[in-house]
C-alpha cells in the first residue's frame, strides 16, 4: 500500500513539473523554416526566423557569423523587424539568405535563444532542419564538348556614349588649352581677340584728323601753350614715322631733318618751315617762352602744309603685284560703280575663312573677297563657309576646334577689307578681276548661271 502511494505521489510531482514548464514555454515561441528543402549547388534560399514573446520576457538573439552550419553559408542578414501583436505580446522577424557549395544533405542545427522571464532563466531551441544540395545532372552518353567561343554582344548607345563623352571631354580640354594659347599670343601681338582687326589708316589721314582735333580744342587760346606745342610736335613726328619710316619720336629736330633728307625728301621750303616749327616747340617746352598768337597759328598752318604736300594717296608700284592676286565676288551682277556707290551707304567688302580637318591635321583657308550690300548681313554670303567648317573642321587635334570657332565667328562678321578693295578697284582694269555671281534677284531680270567678267570697271 505504501509503495503504491509513493508511486502516485511521484507521478503527481512529474505532472506538476510538466505543467509548470508548459506555462513557461507558452511565454515564448520560435518558428524556423526554409523556402525549400532541396536546392542546386550554389543556389540561394531564405531562412526565416519568427519569434513571439510576452512583454515581460527578455530574449537574446544570436549573433550571426558567416555560416549557420559547417556546409551552409550566410550571404546576407536582414535587420531585426519587430511588431506589437497585443498589449502583452511582441513578434520578431528576421531573414537570412543562405547558400551551399557542398553537395549532399546538410543539417541546419538547432538555434539557441536564451531568455529570462522574471527570476527564471532558460534557453529555447529551434527544431533542426535539413537541406539537400544537388549537383547538375550530367548525360554520360554525350561526348565532351569543346569550349564555346566568346559571344559578341551587339554594340549599342550605352557602349558608345561613354567613349563619345571621353572624346568630347578631351577635345574640349584641348580646345580650351588652344584658346588660352591663342589669347596669349594675340595679347602679346596687341591684336584683338575676337573683334575685326581694322586695317591701318594712312599716316596722313591720322595726322590731319589729329591736327583738326588739336585746333578745335584751342589749347593756346586757353593759356595751355606747352600742351599745344607738345601735341603738335608729336602729331608731326608720328606722321613722319609712318610716311618716311624715320624714327622721329626718338630723334632731335636736326636728326629728323637729316633723316628726311636721307629718305629722299628734297623740298627745302617745307624743310625750313618744319625746322622753325620744331625749334619753336623746343623753346616752348624747355625754355618756357611765350610765342605770339600769329606764331601759334603759323606753326599749325605749316604742319597742315607739310602733311598735305607730302601725303601719298596712290598705290606704290611694288604693291600692285599683291593687288593682282585679289578676286572680288560681286553679288547680283553689280558693276564696280554700283558697289563703290553702295560703300557710301554702308556696303562692305569682307573675306571669310573656313577649315577642314583630316585626322590630326587641320587646314585653314580664306575665301575670295565678297561684297556685302548695305541692306544685307555678312552671313548672307558666309553661310557656305560656316557649314564647311561646322561639319568638317572640328576633328583635328588640337587646332580643329579653335579654327572652327574662328571660322564660324568670321562667317557672321567677315574680315573687313573695304579699304583694300576700294584701292584695288581703283587700279587699271588690266590688273584686276571681278567674279560676278548671279543670284535669285538677278534671275528675275532674265540672267541665269554664273559668269566671270574681267576688265570690268
Amino acid at each position: 500500500m505504501n509503495k503504491i502511494f509513493a508511486i502516485r505521489l511521484f507521478g503527481y510531482f512529474i505532472l506538476s513539473c510538466c505543467l509548470l514548464t508548459g506555462v513557461r514555454a507558452q511565454s515564448i515561441q520560435v518558428n524556423v523554416q526554409l523556402d525549400t528543402s532541396t536546392i542546386l549547388i550554389g543556389d540561394q534560399i531564405k531562412l526565416l526566423i519568427e519569434l513571439e514573446k510576452r512583454s515581460t520576457v527578455s530574449v537574446q538573439f544570436p549573433h550571426w557569423s558567416n555560416e549557420v552550419s559547417p556546409h551552409i553559408e550566410i550571404v546576407s542578414v536582414s535587420a531585426l523587424d519587430s511588431a506589437k501583436v497585443s498589449e502583452e505580446l511582441m513578434r520578431y522577424r528576421q531573414e537570412l539568405i543562405v547558400t551551399s557549395f557542398d553537395s549532399g544533405r546538410h543539417e541546419v542545427a538547432a538555434i539557441r535563444f536564451p531568455f529570462t522571464d522574471g527570476e527564471h532563466s532558460d534557453t529555447i531551441r529551434t527544431t533542426p532542419l535539413f537541406l539537400d544540395v544537388l549537383v547538375m545532372p550530367t548525360d554520360s552518353l554525350t561526348d565532351i564538348a569543346d569550349i564555346k567561343p566568346i559571344y559578341q554582344l551587339p554594340i549599342g548607345w550605352a557602349d558608345i556614349l561613354p567613349w563619345l563623352a571621353i572624346i568630347g571631354a578631351i577635345l574640349l580640354g584641348l580646345a580650351i588649352i588652344a584658346f588660352v594659347v591663342y589669347v596669349i599670343v594675340r595679347k602679346k601681338q596687341n591684336r584683338p581677340i575676337f573683334g575685326i582687326e581694322k586695317p591701318a589708316e594712312p599716316p596722313h589721314i591720322v595726322a590731319l584728323r589729329e591736327l583738326d582735333k588739336l585746333r578745335s580744342e584751342k589749347l593756346w587760346q586757353n593759356n595751355r601753350i606747352k600742351d599745344y606745342y607738345t601735341r603738335l610736335s608729336d602729331i608731326v613726328r608720328t606722321y613722319i614715322e609712318g610716311r618716311f619710316e624715320v624714327a622721329a619720336m626718338e630723334m632731335t629736330s636736326e636728326e629728323i631733318l637729316a633723316g628726311l633728307k636721307n629718305s629722299g625728301f628734297e623740298d627745302n621750303n617745307l624743310a625750313n618751315r618744319l625746322r622753325q616749327m620744331f625749334s619753336l616747340s623746343d623753346l616752348v617746352k624747355f625754355a618756357k617762352i611765350d610765342p605770339l598768337p600769329n606764331e601759334n597759328e603759323t606753326t599749325m598752318l605749316d604742319s597742315y602744309l607739310f602733311v598735305n604736300n607730302t601725303k601719298v594717296e596712290t598705290i606704290p608700284e611694288n604693291a600692285q603685284g599683291e593687288y593682282k592676286k585679289l578676286k572680288i565676288v560681286s553679288p547680283h551682277g553689280w558693276s564696280v560703280d554700283e558697289m563703290l556707290a553702295d560703300v557710301g551707304n554702308g556696303g562692305r567688302f569682307v573675306r571669310y575663312t573656313y577649315c577642314v580637318s583630316v585626322i590630326a591635321f587641320t587646314f585653314r583657308s580664306s575665301s575670295s573677297i565678297y561684297f556685302v550690300r548695305s541692306d544685307k548681313a555678312p552671313i548672307h554670303n558666309g553661310w557656305p563657309f560656316l557649314l564647311i567648317s561646322f561639319f568638317f573642321g572640328w576633328w583635328g587635334i588640337p587646332w580643329g576646334p579653335v579654327y572652327t570657332i574662328q571660322s564660324i565667328y568670321r562667317a557672321f562678321r567677315g574680315r573687313d577689307l573695304t579699304r583694300e578693295a576700294v584701292v584695288y578697284l581703283s587700279l587699271d582694269t588690266s590688273i584686276r578681276e571681278i567674279r560676278v555671281d548671279v543670284s535669285d534677284d538677278s534671275i528675275k531680270h532674265g540672267k541665269k548661271g554664273k559668269s566671270k567678267i574681267k576688265n570690268q570697271k
